[in-house]
């Protein structure tokens, strides 16, 4: 291994990770009037970034085969995407950021014979995906059942419950807190963010 290649695959993490954050999150920025707003989303921007160069960094470390290389790839700039994305994004351009790293995900998993990750990823969607199918705005759902197949993909069924069982009790405390409508409860952001800490935390990466 290049003594390079582990500090290269960082910045390029990190870069791809900022440049989707700023797609999906360009949108809220322009339409920001609080400057509280501005403000956290620049720092969760900063974090992702740093984040995903972090998750590259060690992802090199693995030496992934370049399937799973990209496919991680995919799956870090795609979380960082959903975390800094908030009710102002567009709703098909976060689904569509989230949707394309989950079949190529799969597909990869597939390839390399990866069944557990297939299953897992379509276990921890299938909650939301039900949830769509009662529901009259299923954006939201659809976008849980992207995200959350993600993380079950990435690291497995079992880290995932726990994952999705920590995001939905700090998405509720934060609606509690900040008094918002649980109506409008946005679940995705958090499973992003739960999951990018398994990940960093070295539950594991689609290997």
């Amino acid at each position: 291994m290049s003594a390079f290649a582990v500090p290269l695959a960082g910045v390029l993490y990190g870069i791809a990770a900022f440049a989707v954050s700023i797609a999906v999150g360009n949108v809220s920025l322009r339409r920001a009037r609080a400057k509280q707003t501005i403000d956290a989303y620049r720092i969760k921007l900063l974090c992702v970034t740093i984040g995903s160069a972090a998750i590259g960094s060690f992802a090199e470390s693995r030496d992934l085969s370049l399937l799973q290389a990209v496919a991680s790839a995919l799956v870090v700039a795609a979380l960082a995407g959903a975390i800094c994305a908030d009710r102002a994004a567009p709703g098909a351009l976060v689904l569509y950021v989230c949707t394309v790293p989950v079949g190529f995900v799969i597909f990869s998993a597939a390839l390399d014979s990866m069944w557990p990750a297939v299953f897992s990823a379509l276990l921890a969607a299938v909650p939301f995906l039900l949830t769509a199918l009662l529901v009259a705005d299923r954006s939201a759902s659809l976008l849980n059942a992207a995200v959350a197949a993600i993380a079950g993909a990435s690291i497995g069924a079992s880290s995932a419950f726990f994952v999705l069982c920590a995001a939905s009790i700090c998405a509720l405390a934060f609606a509690k807190i900040g008094r918002h409508s649980l109506a409008k409860l946005r679940l995705a952001p958090y499973i992003a963010a739960f999951t990018l800490l398994g990940i960093l935390l070295n539950m594991s990466i689609l290997t």
